[in-house]
C-alpha cells in the first residue's frame, strides 16, 4: 500500500506546485509560464492515469450527495481546464508559436479569469478529497495516531483561512471571478514566492470550506435520521 501512496502524492504535490507557479507568470515570464503549464499538463494526464478507476465507476452504485457533489466539482474543474488550455493554445508565444491572433487580449483576459476560477475549483476538489488524503498521511507516518493527526490539523488550520480570506481580499478575487475591473492582479511590492503563498492560501481556503462543508451536511444528515 505504501508503494503506492508515495507515487500518488508525489505525482499531487508536483501538480500543486507547478499549478501555483503557473499564475504569477508576471514574476517568472512567459517562456517559463508556458513551459511550466506544459510540465503540469503531463501531470494532469498522470493524475488521471493514476484515478481512471474514478471515470470507470461513474455510472456504477448509488449517488449520494457527496458523489454527486464530487461528480459536478471535477466535471466543472475540468471543463474549466480545457478552456484555460483552450485560451492558451491561441495566446501561446513559445511552446506554440501565432503571429497575430485577432482578439489575443481580451482571450488573454478570458484564460486570467478562467484562472482565478481555476483555483477556487481545485480548492474545493482537494477538500472534498481530504478524508482520503489524511488516511495517506496516517498510513505512511504510523507513529502519530490519527486522532492527534486531526487535532493538530485542525490548529493549523486557522493560519491557511486567515491567509485565505487576507489573499481574497488583497488580491480582489470577487472582481477576478466575475470579470470586474480590478488593477492588482500583480501587487509591485510581492516577490513570486509571497504571490504563490498568497495563492496556495486561496487554495486552501476554499479546500478547508469544502471539507468543512461536507463534515456540516453528514452531521446534520444523521441528526435527522
Amino acid at each position: 500500500m505504501r508503494n503506492k501512496i508515495v507515487p500518488r502524492l508525489i505525482v499531487d504535490l508536483i501538480l500543486l506546485t507547478t499549478f501555483v507557479l503557473s499564475q504569477a507568470n508576471l514574476y517568472t515570464g512567459n517562456r517559463f509560464h508556458e513551459w511550466n503549464g506544459t510540465i503540469m499538463l503531463l501531470f494532469i494526464a498522470i493524475h488521471i492515469g493514476i484515478n481512471r478507476h474514478w471515470f470507470l465507476a461513474v455510472f456504477k452504485g448509488h449517488y449520494s450527495f457527496r458523489r454527486w457533489l464530487n461528480l459536478l466539482i471535477n466535471l466543472t474543474l475540468a471543463g474549466i481546464f480545457i478552456a484555460v488550455l483552450w485560451c492558451a493554445f491561441f495566446i501561446s508565444r513559445t511552446v506554440i508559436t501565432f503571429d497575430s491572433i485577432e482578439g489575443s487580449k481580451r482571450i488573454l483576459f478570458i484564460h486570467a479569469t478562467l484562472s482565478c476560477w481555476l483555483l477556487v475549483v481545485a480548492g474545493m476538489h482537494v477538500g472534498l478529497l481530504w478524508k482520503r488524503i489524511h488516511n495517506w498521511l496516517c498510513r505512511l507516518i504510523p507513529t502519530i495516531s490519527c486522532d492527534k493527526y486531526i487535532k493538530t490539523i485542525a490548529i493549523s488550520l486557522t493560519l491557511p483561512v486567515g491567509g485565505g480570506v487576507y489573499a481574497s481580499f488583497s488580491r480582489e478575487m470577487a472582481s477576478k471571478l466575475f470579470m470586474l475591473p480590478s488593477e492588482n492582479y500583480y501587487l509591485p511590492d510581492q516577490t513570486v514566492v509571497t504571490f504563490c503563498l498568497l495563492n496556495l492560501s486561496i487554495f486552501s481556503l476554499y479546500a478547508i470550506l469544502t471539507y468543512w462543508l461536507m463534515r456540516l451536511v453528514k452531521e446534520q444528515f444523521f441528526r435527522l435520521s
